[in-house]
């Protein structure tokens, strides 16, 4: 039975929301000016020029036009040049590359390079790819291989049962080569199967431009990948997709001769998504079109993909320059940026200077997200909040028709903002907001999200809704004729905007966008004598860009003096006849009684002050906000020439009580935010919020914000924010606070909700002060005195100091300032310096850990010097991982071993770089355990080690309390071979609360002042030695030790033959060290080197030196000591000592020994095919000889070398390559990973490990790189 029923026509047009903000009446009634004639530079994670409704314009032209990664993570060094031979060329990789015969390169010069493949997907791309591939080219192979050797060996094992018959030594190493196979099948699973493929890349010029190639087939077949020369050259065609099932785009670009290549892809979806909105251009359904689909896009990638796509200094002025470079040739006249960090201050910073100079002498609209951080106030982010008001700042704003339709909620609700869009005033005082916008959509994405479009909400969205905008209005501005300025457009947007009573007013800005209104008011205005000019508004003695008093809590006038400053755009170029006849007389007005100002100003070419008063007694508490303007007496119809705001605070007090309450607050639809304001109490450190609702029937999504803002200190420094569903019952939060410093707790019932609800809430304080807020304690001090004043209420306290982290500073090895080439010069000749510095340090073992450098640490947009980034690789040079300003968010797993971390600084001021040249860094390790002080509630009890403190309870009216804190027992810091200059970081907590212990913590670092040595007693003397044996013992061992650092050659066989001379008969080290020189460890050979490679002259010097030791050493005696279960002989230490270097000299002589002997019986089977039973019998009985001593498991080196040759000769090639993984897991080798290549092969058939020849091949290139990955 089907039901009949009638639809509606699906509102397509709502899923780019447009309406609200008038651009669908503009573009009917002025269809043209839909922002041809115009770019938008969209700074973010990169464009996919493929997806859908980014290909054309409304007039058919490219869409996006340029494509360019700033970051420097798709940078591939291309310096390396080759020359032709034949139609061929030797890629880095190792692999044979052919050359198609339709390329023309009349020098036959080509440069060569090579990158990851997954360096150029995001995280989820690469995670799908590998996916694909273990189920499409793996595991059809692998499994059926490992379930064969699984069948082998319990073939074997059925067929030989332990059991039942005691096995033969042949037998035994059969069956340990069957169980190692598949110990090594299923090792290769995990070690190999998700290797990134690593591609040879070509670029050479053509005659006409630079060509570049990327080899995807992996095999040198370039005919079969796409050759193409620059993005920008030809849009629609050179751009390609890695593979036909990533759909991952990427295009290039070359710098430096050659030199470089620079391989644009996608960090994420985000940049796509913000292009749609912008500017989408679907030329068969209008419908779905972006703001503004007649204007084109260059994608300047600003998100780096080493750090998950947070942008950087370097690739955001590098973006900058970009846009100062090509606004002529492109038409850049507007920058979306919906991307940005909070600031710690703004009224300085490198890239902020940068970014005012785009504006003021490029003349480029720059449009920027306000950011998703509220809905507490002061939480605009940078940009726009920098120096100077020239950016316009988007928030995000939600329609009932965007509710319906891209929400699919059943009820539509009144518009408002989004309850996370950020809020304004900016710390220093600015709007932050200029206007609102909508703030989702279901937009395009790129192709590798196997999607056409989705929903993705944020300011991030509101921005390029702004800046499609202003495309529109600068379209039409072109088509009238009518120059366009930067300063007008923002104008035009503010003072035509629908403000809402009923939407918070600091998320809002001036209002919702209205375009129509805005282009009427360029048209109208443009020809205003202050068209072209800013005002630079400088409020008190630190030159603020607004007032903003968070704290007026005295009832008396505040007296401000303002700053006006008018600034022509292209002032330096401006003729000086403008300047001279700029003159304005200003009617200053404020609505708002609490707020005196002057009348009149009279404004000419310079910086005019007044003062402005400000009378807060007659307020209430809370947040109070008032708005200057400045009306031009002539033309007061145009609105403001220019504002600033006034924002006051009135706290509500605690009066020394421990809490406040808030009864029966009422959250209506209309009414979603409610705000507080408290002035923190003295005498507490924390807080709770009980938040209680009784109703059962009513629930509702909520989110709660806390903040206090702290000198030079963003909003992200003391704040705490939660979302929450409030049922029927209980909510608590709790977050550390500070005293006298005004608390705002922002509870906002979320956008979406649309349950009237009624709750209460209560704010209790809570804490003892310590007298100091950090400690830093230093080994050798004995005691740490800790003070606690008692709070404003009885508190519990149970002291404990908890250290996690060590802390080692780092000194540079090198340094390096070298200037940087054309795409890192400010035009027009501001050339950049980059300063390289190396790192070096070694882990024990495996942890966590970062870097972080103190002079740039938590700065980005407010630094002085431009960038800070650094990378870390291993000893082989392959990249592991890339910290930056916040080096904190990228903490890595680091197994033991060897690291090298660069990093970069770079700045236009080569002196600044040269001072910093020997910068130190700090590197940060977890601790395995961590570590717990001592504390005592006495200094008496501390120094007899007597009791430790116990819970107590602090009253008010107590004393203030003095606590001593032990040092760290000598003991611990040698067993973690501790050294002076090591931190040990952590935190001291005093509340026995448990909610208490999580927020209320502070800092405590312990300095390690000296370097112990460990209690092994005073080295054994031998007194019936003679002060001249004991120097000729020296002289031994120090002759000894050098000649294993001496090469193989007539000067170590002469050093040799007089130490053989000497004590040759009686100290085996002389013939353990002579073994070493004849093979050191990094020239060994392993099974898969050719016979021509084998050096027998050596081989038999191996093996007659092994013989000596052989005899030197009593092996009986030796055997007879390790039976001793309990030694009892005053000399028990020094014979322990003595026999254990004897052991080790003997396992040593008996592995250098057997792996001669196996090369040697190696080199001959592979001349006659012959086997030797008597050869392989010797081979195995030093082999038995070995485990004697040692377990077949041990991770000796010289064993593993051994065992590598010992299951070589009897063909264990299962064995060989558990081995050898086993070696690997200890540390990436080329020569090991080289012999597992070809033990693969030997063991398998071709058909059979494909799959593996290919992963671990292409390990062999990704794991040893022949360069550091370039900045």
């Amino acid at each position: 039975m089907s039901a009949n029923f009638q639809t509606e026509e699906f509102p397509i047009w709502a899923l780019v929301p447009k309406k609200e903000t008038g651009v669908t009446n503009f573009l009917v009634k002025n269809p043209s000016y839909d922002g041809r004639n115009v770019t938008i530079a969209i700074f973010d994670s990169g464009v996919d020029p493929g997806a859908p409704g980014l290909q054309v314009t409304s007039e058919g032209k490219p869409k996006v036009i340029a494509r360019y990664d700033c970051s420097g993570a798709g940078d591939v060094d291309t310096s390396t040049v080759v020359t032709i031979e034949g139609n061929e060329i030797k890629g880095l990789s190792g692999r044979t590359l052919v050359i198609p015969s339709n390329w023309k390169n009349p020098t036959g010069k080509y440069h060569i390079g090579l990158k990851n493949a997954y360096e150029l997907y995001t995280k989820n791309v690469q995670k799908r790819i590998e996916e694909e591939k273990k189920e499409k080219q793996w595991d059809p192979i692998h499994k059926p291989l490992l379930s064969k050797s699984i069948f082998e060996q319990q073939q074997f094992n059925n067929e030989n049962d332990s059991t039942k018959i005691t096995l033969t030594r042949n037998q035994k190493l059969i069956k340990d080569d069957l169980d190692s196979t598949i110990d090594a099948l299923q090792n290769l699973e995990k070690k190999y199967k998700f290797i990134t493929p690593v591609y040879d890349c070509v670029v050479f010029h053509d005659g006409t431009q630079w060509q570049a190639c990327l080899d995807t087939s992996e095999t040198g077949n370039l005919a079969s990948c796409k050759l193409m020369g620059e993005f920008s050259v030809d849009p629609l065609n050179n751009f390609s997709y890695i593979t036909a099932s990533d759909r991952m785009s990427y295009s290039f670009n070359i710098h430096n001769d050659g030199n470089l290549l620079e391989i644009v892809s996608l960090g994420s979806s985000h940049g796509t998504h913000v292009s749609a909105i912008a500017a989408g251009c679907f030329p068969d359904e209008p419908e779905k079109n972006g703001v503004a689909p007649g204007a084109q896009i260059i994608s300047l990638t600003i998100g780096d993909s080493r750090l998950e796509t947070m942008e950087t200094g370097t690739a955001i002025v590098r973006a900058m320059i970009k846009v100062m470079e090509l606004r002529k040739k492109f038409n850049i006249d507007v920058i979306n940026m919906s991307y940005g960090e909070h600031s710690n201050w703004s009224n300085a910073g490198r890239i902020g200077d940068i970014m005012n100079d785009v504006v003021d002498k490029y003349g480029v609209t720059w449009v920027a997200s306000a950011g998703n951080h509220g809905p507490a106030l002061c939480t605009i982010g940078a940009p726009p909040d920098i120096s100077k008001t020239t950016i316009i700042g988007v928030g995000a704003y939600v329609s009932p028709d965007m509710m319906a339709i891209d929400y699919s909620m059943e009820q539509k609700l009144p518009a408002t903002t989004y309850t996370w869009s950020s809020r304004g005033p900016t710390i220093d005082g600015a709007r932050g907001v200029s206007v609102c916008a909508p703030g989702g959509a279901i937009a395009s994405v790129p192709g590798y999200m196997l999607r056409g479009s989705q929903l993705m909400n944020g300011t991030s969205m509101s921005a390029p809704h702004v800046a499609g905008a202003a495309a529109l209005l600068i379209s039409g501005l072109k088509a009238n004729k009518i120059d366009t300025c930067p300063y007008l457009i923002k104008r035009s947007m503010e003072n035509t905007a629908l403000y809402q009573e009923k939407i918070d007013h600091f998320s809002q800005g001036h209002g919702l966008l209205q375009v129509e209104k805005a282009f009427d008011y360029l048209t109208q205005y443009h020809t205003e004598q202050e068209s072209y000019v800013k005002f630079i508004i400088s409020c008190g003695i630190k030159g603020e860009k607004g007032i903003h008093i968070r704290n007026a809590s005295e009832n008396h006038i505040i007296k401000s003096v303002v700053t006006v400053e008018p600034v022509f755009l292209y002032n330096e170029d401006i003729d000086a006849k403008h300047k001279i006849e700029f003159q304005m007389s200003l009617c200053l007005i404020s609505d708002d009684s609490w707020i005196s100002v002057p009348k009149y100003l009279e404004l000419m070419y310079m910086a005019r002050n007044f003062v402005i008063k400000i009378d807060p007694s007659g307020l209430h508490s809370g947040v109070h906000t008032s708005t200057v303007r400045a009306y031009d007496t002539k033309n007061s119809a145009k609105g403001p020439v220019f504002t600033f705001e006034v924002t006051v605070v009135r706290p509500l007090f605690a009066n020394n009580s421990s809490f406040l309450s808030f009864d029966n607050i009422v959250f209506e639809p209309n009414s979603l935010i409610k705000r507080h304001f408290v002035l923190v109490p003295e005498k507490v450190t924390w807080a709770t919020l009980h938040i209680q609702h009784f109703e059962p029937d009513v629930c509702a999504n909520f989110c709660l914000h806390t903040v206090q803002l702290l000198p030079q200190k963003s909003c992200k420094f003391m704040e705490y924010c939660k979302m929450f569903k409030l049922k029927a019952n209980e909510f608590q939060a709790h977050f550390a606070i500070e005293e006298n410093v005004v608390l705002e707790i922002a509870l906002a019932k979320y956008w979406s909700s649309s349950s009237n609800i009624k709750i209460s809430y209560k704010l209790q304080f809570h804490g003892v002060t310590p007298l100091n807020r950090s400690i830093a304690m230093y080994h050798g001090m004995g005691l740490q005195t800790v003070t606690l004043k008692p709070g404003i209420k009885n508190e519990e306290i149970l002291p404990a100091v908890s250290l996690k982290h060590l802390i080692t500073v780092l000194k540079p090895n090198e340094g390096k300032i070298i200037a940087l080439s054309k795409r890192d010069i400010i035009p027009p000749h501001r050339p950049i310096y980059q300063l390289i510095l190396s790192y070096t340090f070694s882990l024990s073992k495996s942890t966590e850990a970062y870097a972080t450098c103190g002079l740039f640490g938590e700065l980005l947009y407010e630094c002085e010097y431009e960038s800070q980034l650094w990378m870390l690789f291993d000893s082989n040079k392959q990249y592991i991982s890339a910290g930056d300003a916040y080096s904190s968010r990228h903490v890595y797993k680091l197994d033991k071993g060897d690291y090298t971390i660069k990093m970069h600084i770079r700045h236009e001021r080569r002196e600044l770089l040269e001072k910093i040249i020997e910068i130190p860094i700090q590197l940060v390790q977890k601790l395995q355990n961590q570590i717990s002080l001592d504390v005592y509630s006495s200094h008496h009890q501390a120094t007899i080690f007597g009791k430790k403190s116990s819970s107590l309870v602090i009253t008010p009216n107590s004393e203030v309390v003095t606590l001593s804190i032990g040092s760290l027992p000598n003991d611990k810091i040698t067993s973690l071979k501790l050294t002076a200059g090591h931190c040990l970081s952590g935190n001291i907590v005093y509340a026995k609360d448990e909610q208490g212990k999580k927020v209320d913590t502070y800092d405590f670092k312990y300095f390690i002042t000296d370097s112990l040595k460990s209690k092994n007693g005073p080295k054994s003397v031998d007194e019936s030695k003679t002060k001249l044996e004991e120097f000729n013992e020296a002289i031994c061992e120090a002759k000894t030790n050098w000649l294993t650092k001496l090469d193989y050659g007539p000067d170590s066989i002469s050093l040799y033959d007089k130490l053989l001379e000497e004590f040759g008969d009686k100290n085996s080290s002389v013939h353990i060290s002579w073994i070493q020189c004849i093979e050191p460890d990094d020239k060994r050979k392993f099974p898969n080197c050719s016979i021509k490679d084998l050096d027998l002259e050596k081989l038999s010097l191996i093996i007659a030196a092994a013989d000596s030791v052989l005899s030197i050493i009593n092996q009986n005696d030796l055997l007879a000591f390790y039976g001793i279960k309990s030694d009892q002989r005053p000399e028990a230490s020094k014979l322990k000592t003595t026999n254990d270097r004897l052991k080790n000299n003997l396992i040593e002589a008996l592995n250098r020994k057997g792996a001669a002997l196996s090369q040697l019986y190696y080199y001959n089977y592979v001349n006659t095919k012959k086997t030797n039973e008597n050869d392989l019998q010797i081979i195995d009985d030093i082999w038995l000889q070995v485990t004697s001593y040692i377990s077949p498991d041990s991770d000796s080196k010289s064993f593993n070398y051994f065992n590598i040759w010992h299951a070589a000769v009897y063909q264990n090639y299962g064995r060989v390559m558990k081995i050898l993984l086993k070696m690997l897991d200890e540390k990436y080798v080329k020569d090991i990973e080289n012999c597992l290549l070809w033990a693969v092969k030997v063991k398998f058939d071709d058909n059979e490990s494909k799959h593996l020849v290919n992963a671990i091949s292409n390990a062999l290139i990704a794991h040893y790189p022949k360069t550091f990955r370039p900045f």
